[in-house]
Protein backbone atom coordinates (compact mmCIF):
# COMPACT_ATOMS: atom_id res chain seq x y z
CA UNK A 1 0.00 0.00 0.00
CA UNK A 2 2.81 2.41 0.91
CA UNK A 3 4.57 1.48 -2.33
CA UNK A 4 1.50 2.55 -4.32
CA UNK A 5 1.31 5.85 -2.46
CA UNK A 6 4.99 6.46 -3.16
CA UNK A 7 4.56 5.97 -6.91
CA UNK A 8 1.40 8.09 -7.01
CA UNK A 9 3.16 10.87 -5.11
CA UNK A 10 6.18 10.57 -7.42
CA UNK A 11 3.92 10.91 -10.46
CA UNK A 12 2.16 13.92 -8.97
CA UNK A 13 5.50 15.58 -8.12
CA UNK A 14 6.71 14.93 -11.65
CA UNK A 15 3.61 16.55 -13.14
CA UNK A 16 3.75 19.44 -10.67
CA UNK A 17 7.43 19.99 -11.43
CA UNK A 18 6.76 19.95 -15.16
CA UNK A 19 4.06 22.58 -14.62
CA UNK A 20 5.69 24.83 -12.02
CA UNK A 21 9.34 24.86 -13.13
CA UNK A 22 8.68 26.37 -16.61
CA UNK A 23 6.54 29.07 -14.96
CA UNK A 24 9.37 29.87 -12.53
CA UNK A 25 11.80 30.10 -15.42
CA UNK A 26 9.48 32.44 -17.32
CA UNK A 27 8.67 34.73 -14.35
CA UNK A 28 11.97 36.73 -14.37
CA UNK A 29 11.67 37.26 -18.11
CA UNK A 30 8.18 38.71 -17.67
CA UNK A 31 9.14 40.90 -14.71
CA UNK A 32 12.04 42.75 -16.37
CA UNK A 33 12.04 44.22 -19.88
CA UNK A 34 14.19 42.25 -22.30
CA UNK A 35 17.57 43.68 -23.27
CA UNK A 36 18.48 44.21 -26.91
CA UNK A 37 21.60 42.01 -26.87
CA UNK A 38 21.94 38.23 -27.21
CA UNK A 39 22.77 37.66 -23.50
CA UNK A 40 19.15 36.89 -22.39
CA UNK A 41 18.75 34.37 -25.22
CA UNK A 42 21.82 32.47 -24.06
CA UNK A 43 20.56 32.60 -20.46
CA UNK A 44 17.15 31.27 -21.54
CA UNK A 45 18.81 28.44 -23.48
CA UNK A 46 20.89 27.56 -20.41
CA UNK A 47 17.75 27.47 -18.26
CA UNK A 48 16.01 25.21 -20.78
CA UNK A 49 19.04 22.91 -20.81
CA UNK A 50 19.10 22.75 -17.02
CA UNK A 51 15.37 21.96 -16.96
CA UNK A 52 15.81 19.22 -19.56
CA UNK A 53 18.75 17.77 -17.61
CA UNK A 54 16.69 17.81 -14.41
CA UNK A 55 13.76 15.99 -16.05
CA UNK A 56 15.98 13.39 -17.76
CA UNK A 57 17.79 12.69 -14.46
CA UNK A 58 14.58 11.82 -12.57
CA UNK A 59 14.66 8.22 -11.38
CA UNK A 60 11.46 6.18 -11.21
CA UNK A 61 10.14 2.78 -12.24
CA UNK A 62 8.24 3.60 -15.42
CA UNK A 63 6.48 0.21 -15.48
CA UNK A 64 5.10 0.65 -11.97
CA UNK A 65 4.32 4.38 -11.80
CA UNK A 66 0.81 4.04 -13.25
CA UNK A 67 0.08 0.56 -11.89
CA UNK A 68 -3.09 0.32 -9.89
CA UNK A 69 -3.13 -2.22 -7.08
CA UNK A 70 -6.81 -2.95 -6.76
CA UNK A 71 -8.82 -5.79 -5.33
CA UNK A 72 -8.47 -9.36 -6.53
CA UNK A 73 -11.58 -11.22 -7.65
CA UNK A 74 -11.94 -14.93 -8.27
CA UNK A 75 -15.64 -14.88 -9.26
CA UNK A 76 -16.80 -16.21 -12.58
CA UNK A 77 -18.16 -13.36 -14.60
CA UNK A 78 -21.35 -13.58 -16.54
CA UNK A 79 -21.67 -13.92 -20.25
CA UNK A 80 -24.50 -12.60 -22.37
CA UNK A 81 -25.66 -14.10 -25.62
CA UNK A 82 -28.08 -12.90 -28.23
CA UNK A 83 -29.02 -13.33 -31.86
CA UNK A 84 -27.99 -10.56 -34.22
CA UNK A 85 -29.42 -11.23 -37.64
CA UNK A 86 -27.95 -14.54 -38.78
CA UNK A 87 -25.19 -14.49 -36.11
CA UNK A 88 -25.14 -15.75 -32.53
CA UNK A 89 -23.10 -13.31 -30.39
CA UNK A 90 -21.62 -14.17 -26.97
CA UNK A 91 -20.28 -11.33 -24.80
CA UNK A 92 -18.13 -12.43 -21.87
CA UNK A 93 -17.39 -9.98 -19.04
CA UNK A 94 -13.87 -10.22 -17.60
CA UNK A 95 -12.15 -8.14 -14.95
CA UNK A 96 -8.58 -7.26 -15.90
CA UNK A 97 -5.74 -6.34 -13.57
CA UNK A 98 -2.85 -4.13 -14.72
CA UNK A 99 -0.58 -4.48 -11.69
CA UNK A 100 3.10 -3.93 -12.48
CA UNK A 101 2.65 -4.02 -16.22
CA UNK A 102 1.46 -1.73 -18.94
CA UNK A 103 1.53 -4.35 -21.70
CA UNK A 104 -2.12 -5.28 -21.10
CA UNK A 105 -3.41 -1.72 -21.27
CA UNK A 106 -6.04 -1.22 -23.90
CA UNK A 107 -8.14 1.70 -24.92
CA UNK A 108 -11.73 1.07 -25.77
CA UNK A 109 -13.56 2.56 -28.71
CA UNK A 110 -15.43 4.77 -26.24
CA UNK A 111 -12.26 6.88 -26.09
CA UNK A 112 -11.82 7.28 -29.84
CA UNK A 113 -12.43 11.02 -29.54
CA UNK A 114 -9.31 11.40 -27.34
CA UNK A 115 -6.91 8.66 -28.38
CA UNK A 116 -4.70 8.91 -31.45
CA UNK A 117 -1.01 8.24 -32.23
CA UNK A 118 1.10 10.92 -30.53
CA UNK A 119 -1.57 11.95 -28.01
CA UNK A 120 -0.33 12.96 -24.54
CA UNK A 121 -2.42 12.26 -21.44
CA UNK A 122 -2.30 13.38 -17.82
CA UNK A 123 -1.22 10.69 -15.36
CA UNK A 124 -4.18 11.09 -13.01
CA UNK A 125 -7.21 9.23 -11.72
CA UNK A 126 -9.05 9.78 -15.03
CA UNK A 127 -6.38 7.75 -16.81
CA UNK A 128 -6.81 4.96 -14.27
CA UNK A 129 -10.58 5.06 -14.86
CA UNK A 130 -10.10 4.75 -18.67
CA UNK A 131 -11.20 8.34 -19.29
CA UNK A 132 -7.85 9.97 -20.14
CA UNK A 133 -7.44 13.76 -20.03
CA UNK A 134 -5.70 15.04 -23.16
CA UNK A 135 -2.82 17.50 -22.68
CA UNK A 136 -3.11 20.32 -25.20
CA UNK A 137 0.32 21.34 -26.45
CA UNK A 138 2.05 21.99 -29.74
CA UNK A 139 3.85 18.85 -30.87
CA UNK A 140 6.80 18.20 -33.12
CA UNK A 141 6.14 16.39 -36.39
CA UNK A 142 5.66 12.62 -36.09
CA UNK A 143 6.21 9.86 -38.62
CA UNK A 144 3.58 7.14 -38.85
CA UNK A 145 4.57 3.90 -40.54
CA UNK A 146 2.95 0.57 -41.25
CA UNK A 147 4.73 -2.70 -42.02
CA UNK A 148 2.75 -4.43 -44.76
CA UNK A 149 3.89 -6.72 -47.55
CA UNK A 150 4.38 -4.92 -50.85
CA UNK A 151 5.36 -1.55 -49.40
CA UNK A 152 8.91 -0.50 -50.25
CA UNK A 153 11.03 2.47 -49.25
CA UNK A 154 9.01 5.48 -48.18
CA UNK A 155 5.64 4.06 -49.29
CA UNK A 156 4.85 2.80 -45.80
CA UNK A 157 5.52 6.03 -43.89
CA UNK A 158 3.94 9.46 -43.72
CA UNK A 159 5.08 12.49 -41.71
CA UNK A 160 2.41 14.55 -39.98
CA UNK A 161 3.66 18.11 -39.46
CA UNK A 162 1.13 19.19 -36.80
CA UNK A 163 -0.15 16.05 -35.05
CA UNK A 164 -3.74 16.52 -33.90
CA UNK A 165 -6.67 14.11 -33.78
CA UNK A 166 -7.92 15.21 -37.19
CA UNK A 167 -4.54 15.37 -38.95
CA UNK A 168 -3.32 11.97 -37.68
CA UNK A 169 -6.50 10.00 -38.35
CA UNK A 170 -7.24 11.44 -41.79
Amino acid sequence: MNNTKFYRNAAMLLLAGATIIPQCLAAPAMAAPAAKDSEPTASCAAKKDSLNNYLWDLQYDKTNILARHGETIDNKFSSDSFNKGDEFVVVEHQKKNITNTTSNLSVTSANDDRVYPGALFRADQNLMDNMPSLISANRAPITLSVDLPGFHGGESAVTVQRPTKSSVTS
